[in-house]
């Protein structure tokens, strides 16, 4: 199953809440996210975002 979608500003929390619920109908679970119309240092980024990433171990992929 592959799904696309828009996340609306404050309501990241969903993903959660959807991937717990295909959590009982599969054993794998990847989440490709992208970003626009905005902007991050690389630094902000090592900072803020891989390493909230790190601190939920959750391993990311970057192309």
């Amino acid at each position: 199953m592959q799904l696309m979608f828009t996340v609306p500003d404050g309501e990241v929390h969903g993903l959660a809440r959807g991937s717990k619920a295909l959590q009982h109908r599969s054993n794998r679970r990847a989440i490709t996210s992208w970003a626009a119309q905005g902007s991050v240092s690389a630094q902000g980024y090592e900072d803020k975002t891989q390493q909230a990433f790190r601190n939920s171990g959750i391993r990311v992929h970057q192309n």
